[in-house]
């Protein structure tokens, strides 16, 4: 398995706040269009790429750092989110299964790169930078 990627919000997470609070956020807001049409594409081929996997499985969840596992018949992948320095960080590790793997890997290297991760990390740093927000205009603020 290989590190594929390596991205960080902009905007540190509050102290006091955890990967828990920071992925509600992400979850209550919505993916730009050209983000949420490439998830919709990506469901459309869910059964011809995931037969049999569970998508993306929890390994291990800590309050300042998680592990997720998925393995399709294109890849085995590990998605690593850790706070550095309050940050949070994304790791993808990859390992593509045969021919099929690495074709998916290289045909959705430019949306993954260009689009996807950028707009991910692009909400998580507003995320961060909101529950900041709401933390200093709190009740008893």
């Amino acid at each position: 398995m290989r590190l594929h990627d390596v991205w960080e919000a902009e905007s540190p997470l509050p102290g006091g706040r955890t990967l828990d609070d920071l992925e509600t956020a992400l979850r209550r807001g919505h993916p730009p269009p050209a983000v949420a049409a490439l998830y919709g594409l990506r469901r459309a081929l869910a059964p011809l790429l995931d037969r049999g996997s569970e998508g993306f499985v929890p390994v291990y969840l800590e309050p300042e750092e998680r592990l997720y596992r998925i393995e399709n018949r294109t890849v085995t992948a590990l998605l690593h989110v850790a706070l550095v320095d309050r940050r949070p960080r994304l790791a993808v590790y990859v390992r593509p299964h045969g021919a099929l793997g690495r074709g998916y890997l290289a045909l959705i290297e430019p949306f993954r790169r260009f689009v996807v991760y950028p707009s991910l990390v692009r909400r998580a740093s507003a995320s961060a930078t909101a529950l900041a927000r709401a933390g200093s205009t709190g009740p008893g603020r």
